[in-house]
């Protein structure tokens, strides 16, 4: 808790986040108990803390159900604290296990409400730690887990929409949480926006 307090101090605005490698499968998990607990104690001493992030390296053996990892999910979400996936890597021996437990995890931190994002730890064969893992292999040719990331994340989870506005001018459209651009056009003017969804909510934009 001093440790945060004084990070806290010499930074006010940094985000001040607690890292750790809990494994995140099913049964008895003494390493996610004392997580939990750390946190907790952490919190009773008015530690500042801003969030937690979960390094998920995952080797052969080890794949995680995803209902398991949504149990875990909402077990550290009891805490009040947003939580994100900041180190992923799986890296099985396997392409297609590979790549689809890269789906089921991707799909369990989307669908989480507290899970804030996901971190890859590396992308490319020749500059990672568990090449395995790799969206793109040396020749840069892309793996199946490589297939997975566009095709989700840069795919179904992309807002790309175009619309005509009623006779007021106005049109509403159903967006994903993140950064967008925004352009209106009519004959003769071209107007565009930036705009951040950070919460589930109504945004007007006008120009």
């Amino acid at each position: 808790a001093e440790w945060f307090r004084l990070a806290r101090a010499a930074d006010p605005a940094a985000r001040l986040l607690l890292a750790d490698s809990p494994p995140l499968f099913p049964g008895r998990n003494p390493h996610l108990d004392a997580l939990i607990d750390l946190l907790r104690r952490a919190q009773a001493l008015k530690a500042p803390l801003d969030g937690l992030c979960l390094q998920l390296h995952v080797g052969a053996q080890e794949a995680p159900d995803p209902a398991d990892l949504l149990a875990a999910f909402d077990r550290l979400s009891a805490l009040g604290l947003p939580c994100e996936i900041s180190a992923l890597d799986l890296d099985m021996g396997d392409e297609a296990l590979e790549a689809d437990l890269l789906r089921d995890v991707l799909i369990c931190a989307f669908s989480h409400p507290n899970l804030r994002g996901v971190t890859l730890w590396g992308w490319r064969e020749d500059a990672m730690w568990h090449p395995g893992g790799a969206l793109v292999r040396h020749d840069g040719s892309e793996t199946p887990a490589g297939t997975v990331w566009r095709e989700w994340v840069l795919g179904r989870w992309m807002t790309d929409q175009r619309a005509v506005t009623d006779a007021s001018g106005e049109v509403t459209l159903p967006v994903f949480l993140g950064d967008h651009a925004v352009t209106a056009e009519t004959t003769d003017l071209r107007l565009s926006a930036d705009i951040r969804v950070e919460k589930p909510t109504a945004i007007e934009v006008h120009p």
